[in-house]
């Protein structure tokens, strides 16, 4: 599922415009979220709790001596955290500014089966 959004403010996300496109959107945005950039390309990751803790284990079994795999765990890892169930979704400043996030019109992506959205910059037509 792919749609579009505003941003109202900068790097605030509304959960309850994001929670009308989808009842699986409303269940994930209902719990807390891991929040964290995509190491691949320059966008915000939202991982569901369940998702996130199913994730680490194998991502800290990632070759240490390998670059891209060091590279990769500091992007994951060092833009994380999370965000409670009732709270708004506030992009971090350094994080909106690694997925070149400003107040506009974002791409929101949503992956069912890894229980994740993606949320990034509105290419230009």
């Amino acid at each position: 599922m792919e749609f579009t959004v505003n941003l109202k403010e900068l790097r605030v996300l509304e959960r309850s415009e994001i929670q009308r496109q989808s009842p699986e959107l409303g269940k994930l945005l209902g719990e807390p979220v891991m929040v964290t950039a995509s190491p691949d390309r320059r966008a915000v990751m939202i991982y569901s709790q369940k998702q996130w803790e199913h994730l680490v284990p194998r991502l800290w079994q990632l070759p240490k001596d390998n670059e891209l795999a060091r590279r990769f765990m500091r992007i994951f890892f060092g833009y994380a955290y999370r965000l409670e169930a009732g709270e708004p979704i506030t992009l971090s400043e350094p994080l909106a500014r690694y997925a070149r996030l400003d107040k506009g019109t974002v791409q929101i992506q949503f992956d069912a089966g890894r229980q994740c959205l993606s949320i990034a910059a509105q290419q230009a037509a």
